[in-house]
């Protein structure tokens, strides 16, 4: 359900020549690398979004520590353009920039590749981006983003900081918020009953979605929180015996 809905408010910004922007928020472990990955295949398998978007998602074990680094990470995300040649080049030739200039070239570059198309970035850990931009690089960000008008960006947060949410800040009411919340007992359950499916272990998966596999694990989920990550963990090791 809320994979669906950020794809429809992105899709319908896109279609618009809008942009959007939508953060989801939890603790490590509880499902946003997921979610962002689906979302991230469903906008790159969208037939309507194909000619009008394109789409870049930096790896999450890059930390952007500036502005200028964050847009040479998107510019490294683009395909290779037949008339620009590779964005390794466009990368290059803002490293040998030198003027103080940097962050307007890399944006005339972003545009150059995108030919009139939208922009939807996928980020990993924004609170962390956020604190090494500092509020100055946040207001720069925020300039950038109000003068493109369709770069969406769909991002990913473990808390909830002033950045988001202090009246003050650059980002305040720009986002809109979903909260990863745990799972259930239930959802635990059918989580792991779906991997015993996936990896064709019948007795397992006959034994999870029976009343006394539930009760273990409601101990499970009592032991571990509701944490979709530690449940696979757990699963690793799970068998009906272990059970």
């Amino acid at each position: 359900q809320l994979v669906e809905q950020v794809q429809s408010a992105i899709s319908g910004a896109v279609l618009g020549n809008q942009a959007r922007f939508e953060l989801l928020i939890g603790p490590r472990g509880i499902g946003k690398s997921h979610v962002l990955g689906v979302l991230e295949h469903r906008f790159r398998s969208a037939p309507q979004l194909l000619e009008r978007a394109l789409v870049v998602a930096p790896s999450e074990q890059l930390h952007p520590l500036s502005l200028v680094h964050l847009l040479a990470l998107l510019l490294r995300e683009f395909p290779e353009d037949p008339d620009l040649g590779p964005a390794e080049d466009s990368v290059r030739s803002l490293q040998r920039q030198r003027d103080g200039d940097q962050e307007r070239r890399a944006v005339d570059l972003i545009n150059a590749r995108l030919d009139g198309r939208s922009l939807i970035i996928v980020l990993e850990n924004l609170d962390l981006l956020f604190d090494a931009l500092g509020r100055t690089g946040q207001l720069r960000l925020r300039n950038i983003l109000q003068t493109q008008r369709r770069w969406s960006i769909v991002a990913g947060s473990r808390t909830l900081i002033p950045a988001f949410t202090k009246y003050e800040a650059p980002f305040h009411g720009t986002f809109n918020l979903h909260r990863l919340e745990p799972l259930s007992a239930e959802q635990c359950r059918y989580m792991l009953a779906a991997l015993a499916d996936a990896q064709q272990r019948s007795g397992l998966a006959g034994l999870l979605r029976s009343t006394i596999g539930l009760a273990r694990v409601r101990g499970l989920h009592h032991l571990l929180g509701g944490n979709p990550r530690a449940m696979a963990t757990v699963f690793r090791v799970l068998d009906e015996q272990r059970l």
